[in-house]
């Protein structure tokens, strides 16, 4: 069968209800033994079925779409099937009349066309059927046909009918058999010459008689055909068999009217169309059942068939996408790219292509397309399609990728930053060295000026490290709530006048696990970043509240939110703002690094921080944290830096691959008396403690020697000493092998670059 949706617009309401009374209807043209075609309430052909195809001479799949006068005016009676329709339309009910044509048979054939209307809320469609009415004149009866009959002689005609697997009858105007061939026997379980001379009726289930004996009376009076009229037949040993009979009216010997019938036994047919029924309906509930997209097109692209998924992406109803151009339900960017694989398809290869669907409310929707040509009789006739939609995914792949981005950057910000700060602590080093020398009193501001320069350096390359954490470290417990409020009275102090910024931190306290000098730092990038957004001034918003957690409901989530009034964050470049040295700032504003530290810091502490705009009140940023239900221990003042006594001396080793470095740090602490050793690699090390079996009074163990991890080197010391005092010192912060030391033995932590009172306050703890 071939078959069309309506075009026209339906509301999303009726969606279901229209969906239903159209494939109801489809099922009814495919079923219906005349020509039948289904038309919308403007008469545009929406299906015909094959018998309507063959008796009418029309080309199917062009008839589609095509108003019926235009379709049917092509062979001479579009005007009678669209009068017909009209008056059904008009008047709401079931119509007829008759038309003739001569283009289907040698003979000059009349019809019956009927029409009906089936409405389904405010849609209507028109039923039109045609019933072969006459002529009958010039058809013999059997024995005409015996009489004349082209084979060699009578009875080898007889013979032929005998061989026919229906049975063929003949009975006159009372419905009296005048003849029967002889699968009657097999059938019915009677002899020709049992049937011959009894009423019809009698070989008839007691529920059918009546309505032989009307359809009899009714091809006495004019209804001259029946086509596939449904009887159930009673055999001889009482068992009812369902055949299908079509009669027509003859002319008997001496002019009477007869009836000439087949009787067809279709009992495997039911069978078979049970079966077929059956898988249809299987094939029919997993087409709607399915998750994805399913689809049919013919060689133009217009749909042919679609399942429900398509009603709950679109919101359209089904039969208003049947007959549309596919291409016309995606983005326009998307429909060069279907097109190139559609026609791959209908090629007959295989493809898919990944395209921009417009769904429910103009959203857009990724949908992965699978196609495969479609064939009938050898010949591509267009494709079927599968479309899953992988929007999910797709997003879940660019987050993934761009945490990869962020993670790869990081590494790369680490490793700069270390060699930088290693740089930075040659210089830091000295220049404090050099500030305790009295014989330099003249040059006192220009060595200020060279700390100042090199500690502005360091805190650059803390920020880089900090966007850079990805590995663990020592945190306590921290009153975000309390953290806010001393930030913003910093803030306050600092920010323009016509920036004005307000918090709430209610309830309080309210605390997390992490670094407090961190936790500092996001709120005041993110302070700082708002008062930029807002060259005119404005409000800062900065708010901590609990909030539910989805993936940890029995501790809970914190929430930092910063609020300003500025032009908001374009959607382009949310995704981007937190990437390093990216910014919409001057050059004079910024390195770009604040927003990329805030997104390093949250990712280190467990948390996440996004971007929204919030329509007409600016960018709104949320940060959110893994609540602690811990309490923070009371804060102890740590002890006063002790003055080192003058006279006595100390020893210490030095190890550290940079031989600048090595040079400052045992210049710093020659100046408080030490007397030092040093060592680039561990084959110096090994020489040294040969060398001083005895031990140091400390050791300055830089992590990130080339030859030797840090970690395996303090396993050796130790194994050489028994507890060497070890300060472990770099470039990094005081994670990953740093920490382990830590947690192994190891005094203290010096992150580079540092300066000789910075190193005082450790040698003061631990020598």
């Amino acid at each position: 069968m071939t078959q069309m949706g309506n075009k026209g617009g339906a509301t999303s309401d009726g969606n279901c209800c229209e969906d239903q009374v159209f494939s109801a209807l489809q099922a009814a043209v495919t079923m219906s033994g005349e020509p039948t075609v289904l038309l919308d309430g403007t008469l545009v052909v929406l299906a015909m079925n094959d018998a309507a195809i063959s008796a009418l001479g029309v080309d199917g799949p062009a008839a589609l779409g095509r108003p019926a006068p235009d379709v049917f005016g092509d062979v001479g009676y579009g005007h009678t099937i669209e009068r017909v329709a009209q008056a059904a339309l008009r008047g709401g009910g079931a119509v007829s009349a008759r038309l003739t044509a001569s283009d289907f048979a040698r003979d000059t054939m009349q019809w019956k066309v009927k029409a009906s209307v089936v409405s389904a809320g405010a849609h209507r469609f028109v039923l039109v059927s045609l019933v072969l009415e006459g002529p009958w004149w010039g058809r013999r009866s059997i024995h005409g046909f015996v009489d004349h009959a082209a084979v060699g002689s009578p009875e080898e005609f007889r013979v032929l009918l005998d061989l026919l697997p229906d049975i063929v009858f003949e009975v006159d105007s009372n419905g009296k058999v005048l003849y029967s061939n002889g699968i009657a026997v097999e059938l019915l379980g009677y002899t020709p010459e049992e049937l011959w001379g009894r009423s019809m009726i009698e070989f008839l289930a007691p529920a059918d008689r009546d309505r032989f004996i009307r359809m009899l009376g009714q091809m006495m009076v004019g209804e001259l055909v029946h086509r596939n009229v449904h009887y159930q037949f009673l055999a001889s040993s009482g068992q009812e068999f369902p055949v299908e009979v079509n009669a027509i009216v003859v002319q008997g010997p001496n002019q009477e009217p007869r009836v000439l019938g087949i009787a067809r036994d279709y009992t495997r047919r039911l069978r078979l169309e049970d079966r077929l029924r059956n898988s249809e309906q299987r094939y029919k509930d997993l087409f709607d059942l399915s998750r994805d997209l399913i689809f049919s097109v013919d060689r133009q692209g217009r749909i042919l068939d679609i399942n429900r998924t398509a009603v709950a992406l679109t919101g359209k109803p089904r039969h208003a996408m049947v007959g549309t151009v596919f291409s016309d339900m995606l983005t326009e960017t998307s429909k060069q790219a279907f097109k190139l694989a559609f026609h791959e398809a209908v090629e007959g290869r295989a493809t898919d292509v990944e395209v921009q669907l417009v769904a429910r409310r103009g959203r857009t929707t990724i949908i992965d397309i699978a196609l495969a040509p479609m064939s009938s009789d050898g010949k591509v006739t267009g494709a079927h399609g599968t479309a899953r939609d992988v929007t999910e995914r797709r997003q879940l792949q660019q987050e993934m990728q761009h945490f990869q981005k962020m993670e790869s950057l990081g590494r790369l910000a680490a490793g700069i930053a270390h060699d930088f700060n290693n740089i930075l602590g040659v210089v830091l080093g000295l220049a404090s060295v050099l500030e305790r020398a009295s014989e330099l009193d003249a040059y006192r501001r220009d060595i200020e000026g060279i700390v100042q320069a090199a500690r502005q350096g360091a805190e650059l390359t803390r920020q880089i490290l900090s966007f850079a954490q990805v590995g663990a470290r020592r945190k306590d417990v921290v009153d975000l709530a309390a953290l806010v409020v001393e930030v913003a009275e910093l803030l306050r102090r600092t920010m323009p006048r016509n920036i004005v910024l307000d918090t709430d931190v209610r309830p309080k306290p309210i605390y997390v696990r992490g670094d407090a000098g961190q936790m500092r730092q996001v709120i005041v990038n993110l302070c700082m970043n708002a008062k930029d957004a807002m060259p005119s001034g404005g409000k800062v918003h900065v708010a901590v509240r609990r909030k539910r957690s989805v993936s940890r409901p029995e501790a809970g989530d914190v929430e930092l939110t910063v609020q300003d009034e500025g032009p908001g964050v374009p959607r382009s470049l949310q995704a981007r703002i937190f990437e390093p040295f990216f910014s919409t700032k001057g050059p004079e504003q910024g390195a770009g690094l604040g927003l990329a530290v805030c997104w390093g810091i949250v990712q280190e502490h467990g948390g996440r921080i996004h971007v929204e705009n919030v329509r007409g009140a600016g960018a709104l940023f949320h940060v959110v944290l893994p609540e602690s239900k811990e309490v923070p221990r009371r804060f102890q003042t740590p002890k006063a830096v002790r003055e080192s006594e003058s006279g006595i001396s100390h020893t210490a080793l030095v190890i550290d691959d940079q031989p600048a470095m090595r040079r400052a740090a045992a210049r710093m602490l020659e100046t408080e008396g030490y007397r030092v050793w040093t060592a680039g690699c561990w084959e110096d090390v090994e020489k040294v403690c040969r060398a001083r079996p005895e031990g140091f009074d400390v050791v300055l163990l830089d992590l990130s020697l080339p030859d030797v991890d840090g970690l395996d080197i303090y396993r050796r010391l130790r194994k050489i000493y028994d507890e060497p005092r070890v300060i472990a010192i770099s470039g990094y912060s005081a994670k990953g092998v740093a920490q382990q030391i830590l947690e192994e033995g190891a005094k203290a932590f010096l992150q580079k670059p540092f300066i000789w009172s910075e190193l005082k306050e450790k040698l003061s703890k631990i020598v």
